[in-house]
């Protein structure tokens, strides 16, 4: 009786651990802009590193993180474009306030794209914290 008890103690930590492992993995993706600017700053000149604004073609031509490609998320050719990119670079996500980004988020970890990170701040407060945009 002893062993079952150690044993049903042994897999409830087990299932614990790994369910704040995931939890952490799951925080991992989340980002601020002080972080973004970080990993842009690391992957300078990386062509395996894409920045993607989730916003309208107008709103991106209002100010957008430099280099950033961008394709409306409520596009209705969203899954096509999507499925068109490459699932293992490293990609850094963003939007406005981060609720577009927050689809494009779900839709990529669901086509099981690898490196994902989610600027949820947005580019509003990204440009409030004085960090540099471009303009078309």
């Amino acid at each position: 009786m002893n062993k079952n008890i150690v044993l049903i103690l042994s897999i409830f930590c087990f299932s614990l651990f790994f369910s704040e492992y995931s939890h952490a993995q799951k925080e991992k993706e989340d980002i601020t802009c002080k972080q973004a600017y970080d990993l842009i700053k690391k992957h300078q000149g990386d062509t395996n590193f894409v920045i993607i604004d989730f916003r309208t073609e107008e709103m991106y031509s209002n100010g957008h993180i430099k280099g950033a490609t961008v394709f409306d998320v409520f596009s209705d050719k969203i899954d096509t474009w999507l499925n068109k990119l490459n699932r293992n670079k490293t990609y850094l996500l963003y939007c406005n306030a981060g609720y577009r980004s927050g689809i494009a988020l779900k839709k990529m970890k669901e086509m099981k794209f690898k490196k994902l990170f989610h600027l949820y701040e947005g580019i509003k407060v990204w440009k409030n914290e004085g960090y540099e945009t471009k303009e078309n």
